[in-house]
């Protein structure tokens, strides 16, 4: 249980540092679309809108990894001895799954306005 529950952890990290080299492209990639000499200026819509679709994703997916988390932990917690790695973690006010809701939800509202921003631009 706890190899698959180490295996499921770093999924999570992995999809967090690629969720941030998205972002980084996507930052570039509208930059570049803002220009007004730029070819693509009336299509920089697209890059926002892709912005939304992958922050739901990302945020979707990492839903589905809790989801895997936590099952994985109501199987081990009774099966680890006193005190334990499962079922004693003690509550945290800002858990690395709450601040990742954050990132993905504050991105995913921040690409939605500037989506809004640049159709209503037009």
């Amino acid at each position: 249980i706890l190899k698959h529950w180490t295996h499921h952890s770093r999924w999570r990290e992995r999809l967090f540092a690629g969720y941030l080299v998205v972002l980084g492209a996507l930052g570039v990639a509208y930059y570049h679309a803002s220009f007004e000499v730029s070819p693509v200026i009336h299509l920089r819509w697209v890059v926002p809108a892709t912005g939304l679709f992958l922050a739901v994703a990302f945020l979707l997916i990492n839903h589905r990894i809790d989801e895997v988390l936590n099952a994985l932990i109501r199987l081990g917690a009774p099966l680890e001895p006193r005190p334990g790695v499962f079922a004693d973690k003690p509550a945290r006010l800002l858990s690395h799954r709450w601040l990742l809701r954050l990132v993905y939800g504050l991105s995913g509202i921040a690409f939605a306005a500037l989506l809004l921003y640049d159709v209503c631009r037009r």
